[in-house]
């Protein structure tokens, strides 16, 4: 195992560092499989809780974190899924982080195509998205991520990109509330 895959996995498995409340649940790191991890997908994947028992979407992640709780949700390297429409995935918990591992193509990636109206949704305050490569599959999407009235929100070390010359996004990150 090299180096940066072996610090990934420890920093997957790992629990956040920091002082928690008296009385409050420290966070929790959901890991999601790699699509290309094909001999692991026999093992039960519910349970998020490790790279080799990891949850298959982004979405079934978030369902299972804690809203106002500091959960992080470790996106493996090679991982994608794709996104036909604005409910397919919505950032709906209060301080979740979604942190991709991974450099260069191998960071996870999330295909937007379908409909010109798919977007990553953002409803909550205080999250982040984070070395995730966003690709657009349709031609003239409105917004690779679009924020209603979430505060806070935070896009860091994340590449916007097309599959062909005819697809695009016409904004990367658009407000409408």
């Amino acid at each position: 195992m090299n180096l940066p895959m072996h610090r990934d996995l420890t920093r997957c498995l790992a629990h956040p560092p920091g002082h928690y409340e008296l009385g409050r649940a420290a966070p929790t790191e959901y890991c999601l499989l790699r699509d290309t991890c094909a001999r692991h997908r026999t093992i039960k994947m519910d349970a998020g809780l490790g790279p080799y028992a990891a949850i298959t979407t982004i979405k079934l992640a978030l369902a299972k974190c804690t809203a106002a709780n500091g959960d992080r949700i470790i996106v493996m390297p090679s991982h994608s899924e794709a996104l036909a429409n604005t409910t397919d995935l919505d950032i709906n918990k209060t301080q979740v982080q979604i942190i991709g591992l991974g450099q260069g193509n191998l960071r996870p990636t999330i295909t937007i195509g379908t409909a010109n109206t798919a977007t990553i949704s953002v409803s909550a305050d205080s999250c982040s998205l984070e070395n995730i490569q966003i690709v657009a599959n349709f031609l003239s999407i409105a917004a690779a991520i679009t924020i209603g009235s979430a505060k806070g929100f935070r896009v860091e070390n994340c590449l916007f990109r097309d599959t062909a010359a005819a697809t695009d996004f016409l904004n990367c990150v658009k407000t409408t509330g």
